[in-house]
């Protein structure tokens, strides 16, 4: 076990995955405690004794697909914790009163594992006062984006973990591109939530400037991604977006859509953009979107655009409804495309 790893001015150690354990869980029964962790697995209430903690607040990446529902739950249950979300969340720091600890452990069983039993974990607990205020700081900061869960985010985690769980069952398929994906699995386009921006033209740089220029923080990230004049943009989503039938992008967004108005009322929306044209898939991971399919949806632009939702610059469409436009001869059910 790493964990008399300590340096000279004696504020500060190395620990492994289950030192950490050991000492979030003796330093929750002294003091209230924030903890930013991207994901949580089963038991991870019980590995740091939350239920005897003396509470704080607790930020998790519910929609990840990578964090147990069920343990989720759990959190919220125990009442003496405030539980939020942040979808971008992919920090493990525990901050507490007298030392804070950051490192790789996420909450769960293999990520504070006995005897080396899980994942190969490593941590620094830090008691140095100016950090432990800057870490405080920075907590307070990402608390603000972080969203309330509500029972309809806990129920959409369900069908994501759910479907990664089938999803990984059916690696046997080798899909390395998303035309693969839609021939030997195409249920999966009804369990991820992935949609296409279909619009006539490109986000102006006058909406670039406004969005700069305003007050709201996700606008100047420097992975931001903006939809304007769109009525709407989903949730939690996967956005292809498709200029005149050509796909352009990708990107995401969050359980909370932030969006600023432009000068003329209307609202732009802002999302993150995905790096390469590739659609995260649950159990699958980043599947490229290959020129077949960009050939098919270039080649049924107009079905496309008839069928979506929205205005006369711009529309929604989910991959589910799209499926039958672009394969119209597809088996949902056998996953046979003609």
């Amino acid at each position: 076990m790493i964990a008399s790893s300590t340096s000279r001015d004696n504020k500060s150690r190395l620990l492994d995955g289950n030192a950490a354990a050991s000492i979030v869980k003796r330093a929750v029964t002294r003091s209230k405690i924030d903890i930013a962790v991207a994901f949580w697995g089963e038991g991870a209430v019980k590995k740091l004794g939350l239920s005897k903690a003396r509470g704080g607040r607790i930020i998790c990446n519910l929609l990840s697909g990578a964090s147990f529902p069920a343990e989720i739950r759990k959190l919220i249950a125990l009442k003496q914790f405030k539980v939020r979300m942040l979808s971008k969340l992919h920090a493990k720091a525990y901050i507490g009163s007298a030392q804070i600890i950051l490192g790789s452990s996420n909450a769960s069983t293999n990520g504070m594992s006995e005897n080396n039993e899980g994942w190969i974990e490593l941590n620094v607990q830090i008691s140095q006062k100016s950090l432990r205020a800057e870490a405080g700081f920075w907590f307070e900061k990402v608390w603000k984006q972080a969203v309330a869960i509500g029972e309809a985010d806990l129920l959409r985690a369900e069908e994501i973990w759910n479907a990664k769980a089938k999803a990984s069952a059916a690696m046997g398929t080798n899909a390395k591109t998303l035309s693969d994906v839609l021939r030997d699995r195409p249920e999966l386009t009804r369990e991820n939530n992935i949609y296409f921006a279909l619009f006539n033209e490109q986000t102006s740089e006058e909406t670039i400037a406004q969005g700069e220029n305003s007050d709201v923080p996700e606008a100047i990230d420097d992975k931001s991604w903006y939809y304007d004049y769109f009525e709407n943009i989903p949730e939690s989503a996967v956005i292809v977006d498709i200029l005149n039938g050509r796909i352009e992008a990708v990107s995401r967004t969050g359980p909370h859509v932030p969006s600023f108005k432009l000068r003329d009322g209307a609202r732009c929306w802002i999302a993150y953009t995905e790096k390469g044209l590739r659609i995260p898939i649950d159990g699958l991971g980043r599947i490229a979107i290959d020129s077949g399919f960009r050939a098919v949806v270039g080649k049924n632009w107009d079905a496309l655009w008839k069928r979506a939702r929205g205005n006369s610059d711009c529309r929604i469409l989910s991959l589910k409804q799209a499926f039958p436009l672009l394969f119209p001869r597809a088996n949902l059910r056998t996953g046979e495309i003609s």
